[in-house]
């Protein structure tokens, strides 16, 4: 019995000393993270290793990974991991149906007098990024401080003066934006792109700005009126925002909040959040007022409508059934919209916003998740269900702050599209007008007049912001085209009442001219004129003249909006590929008009070739391509080793062509 007695001492005093050798830190706080999805609930700290214990959560039957290249930073060292228990690293991972997922990472030790550590999968884009894991108490590693208090109150408690906002007027100017990333590290991978909406343009290129290392940002963004929305993304959280033209706005965006927004521990270590306060980007400047409102979670609810979309009763919902349910909707978000007791400015925007996504939803049913009966989706719609568009009176430039000019407009003048009855009218007359000797330009003419009163229907007017834009749009899709205007289009355009929108065009279609008389000087591009008898014939053709070479040939279109982005998208990879001895074909055929082809290729290098649709078509046959653009990769024995349709992934791609070379 005494043995037994002594036994049991010495065993707990082992148990005791074991503990005393083990430092465990239960749901830790943090700073920053860089998603949602992966959390750590538990750290313990021995002597030989330090040991994470997470969880990661995702949709069932979707994946995750954990790269063997995660470490930790302590004390301005880098640890990297030495295990995984649970899980194997650099592995897909299928979450159940628990939705989530635990395991364990293990580490080289740190010191017992370590206050916080970074976890970091890595450096690249979409790792899992945790900073200032608190291994000491629970309090946050965060100046609240670094958030002017004027501005936090702004935000907090608004002043109503019951100002309307002001009608925005057309206007090419900018606004500058500037901001600071409250909780920012210089190892994140956030970045910072502005989407500049100009629904005159719709190929205006986004604007990137780099952050420093204090999380500071600064950018001069374009605008095309007084007053407009753009979208700004920073990393995944993405927001709408209001700019005045010549003026500055300055935000402060709480990644630490963010972080803590959506996950149930906020309540435990968010300590400086006040009650009232949902919102984690805060504004002064231009617009503060408005901007510090409609950035808030609940009220960014409203902006989808789809999101709001109550089931319907059954499905097969006849038009009329089903614009009644977006109207229902409609109404209901806009009484959402008076219970959250906004400024009269951001209860005004927020109307527009509500009645224009209403809009867009009606012109095309297939952006909501109603059901509609097919049958039905094409019917004549123009006298009732159309019409009622022109209920909600959206022809002003109210849509300016909504960031739907573009889409509204787009979907109004192609609306047509939806109507059966309008349609085949339409193509009557056109093959009528064909039939009849009337030039294709005649008959173009004919369908951008026809399809202007069939929007002037819909609007109940010919006249207003959404034609300024619809016919800024056609003037876009010429230059786009890489065509200066000519005499015919450049009187149309001079004609115009809006100052604004035909100097704008002016101005472009000079840079335009320039640009191509600059690419006359281009060495880089060939174009072939030599004729084929077939598809097959090209083939062979092409194998003969780059005999022994890796080629890779690029089925595309002018008109083709993905073919276009692919190539820009993939043009920075081609010069070190073309020095090793890679050949790039570029090939079109007789639907992209020679003059738009021959001011294109000067700005894409490599060899280009224009065949008959007859011989494309024969290609498309062979390798069983169904659109634009499409692949081929020929590797130097002349054998074809990849063929694809659809738009590329460019380090996919570099690696089959850099495998080509090898063999």
């Amino acid at each position: 019995m005494k043995k037994i007695t002594i036994l049991l001492v010495f065993l707990t005093m082992l148990t005791v000393v074991g503990a005393k050798n083990i430092r465990t830190i239960n749901n830790p706080s943090f700073t920053v993270s860089s998603t949602y999805m992966f959390q750590i609930e538990k750290v313990d700290i021995k002597k030989e290793s330090t040991v994470l214990h997470c969880v990661s959560y995702n949709h069932p039957g979707w994946w995750f990974k954990i790269a063997s290249s995660s470490y930790l930073l302590a004390d301005g060292k880098k640890i990297k991991v030495n295990s995984a228990e649970g899980i194997k690293m650099d592995t897909n991972i299928t979450v159940d149906s628990t939705r989530q997922c635990r395991y364990s990472l293990i580490f080289p030790a740190i010191s017992a007098k370590t206050n916080s550590i970074d976890f970091l999968e890595g450096d690249f884009d979409g790792a899992f990024q945790i900073f200032g894991i608190n291994l000491k108490n629970k309090k946050l590693l965060y100046d609240s401080k670094a958030i002017p208090e004027m501005v936090r109150k702004a935000a907090m408690h608004p002043l109503d003066d019951n100002k309307l906002l002001p009608m925005p007027k057309w206007e090419n100017g900018s606004a500058t934006v500037r901001g600071k990333l409250v909780g920012y590290n210089p190892h994140m991978r956030s970045k910072i792109e502005i989407f500049p909406e100009c629904p005159l343009d719709l190929n205006t290129a986004s604007i990137k700005s780099t952050i420093s290392d204090d999380g500071s940002f600064s950018a001069v963004v374009p605008l095309y009126a007084s007053h407009q929305a753009v979208y700004i993304q920073i990393g995944d959280y993405s927001v709408s925002i209001i700019l005045e033209n010549g003026k500055e706005c300055d935000l402060y965006v709480d990644l630490v909040k963010s972080s803590h927004y959506i996950t149930d521990r906020i309540k435990e270590v968010d300590s400086y959040r006040d009650e009232n306060e949902c919102a984690f980007i805060y504004f002064s400047g231009a617009m503060s007022d408005v901007n510090n409102q409609i950035t808030k979670p609940d009220v960014c609810d409203l902006k989808s409508l789809s999101r709001n979309m109550p089931k319907p009763e059954r499905d097969n919902l006849t038009s009329e059934e089903y614009r009644d349910v977006i109207f229902k909707c409609m109404e209901k978000n806009l009484c959402t919209l008076d219970s959250l007791h906004l400024i009269t400015s951001a209860r005004q925007y927020m109307t527009s916003l509500i009645k224009s996504n209403t809009a867009i939803n009606i012109l095309y049913p297939s952006w909501s998740y109603i059901k509609i009966n097919p049958n039905d989706r094409m019917a004549h719609r123009s006298n009732d269900v159309m019409k009622s568009i022109s209920k909600l009176y959206l022809n002003n430039m109210m849509l300016a702050y909504t960031g739907r000019f573009s889409t509204l407009s787009n979907y109004v003048d192609c609306a047509i599209g939806l109507d059966t009855v309008a349609v085949k009218t339409f193509n009557f007359s056109s093959k009528k007008m064909e039939e009849n000797g009337s030039t294709f330009e005649q008959i173009n003419e004919y369908k951008r007049k026809y399809r202007k009163e069939y929007a002037a229907s819909i609007l109940g007017t010919s006249s207003g912001p959404v034609f300024d834009v619809i016919e800024g749009q056609y003037f876009s899709d010429i230059l786009d085209s890489y065509s200066p205007f000519n005499d015919k289009q450049l009187v149309e355009l001079n004609s115009m009442d809006n100052d604004v929108i035909k100097n704008y065009f002016l101005k472009k279609n000079n840079e335009l001219k320039v640009l191509l008389e600059k690419r006359k000087n281009n060495k880089n591009y060939i174009i072939h004129t030599e004729k084929y008898n077939s598809g097959e014939d090209f083939l062979a053709q092409i194998e003969k003249t780059y005999e022994g070479k890796v080629v890779m040939i690029d089925l595309w279109g002018t008109w083709c909006g993905a073919c276009r982005s692919s190539i820009k998208y993939f043009e920075p990879y081609k010069s070190e590929l073309n020095k090793k001895g890679v050949v790039f074909v570029y090939v079109t055929d007789d639907k992209s008009p020679e003059g738009a082809w021959h001011n294109m290729c000067g700005g894409i290098s490599g060899e280009h070739y224009r065949l008959s649709s007859k011989q494309t078509h024969e290609i498309f046959e062979k390798f069983k391509f169904f659109g634009w653009p499409s692949y081929i990769i020929k590797d130097k024995t002349g054998k074809y080793i990849y063929s694809q349709t659809g738009a590329i992934f460019e380090n996919s791609i570099v690696d089959k062509l850099e495998n080509a070379l090898k063999i």
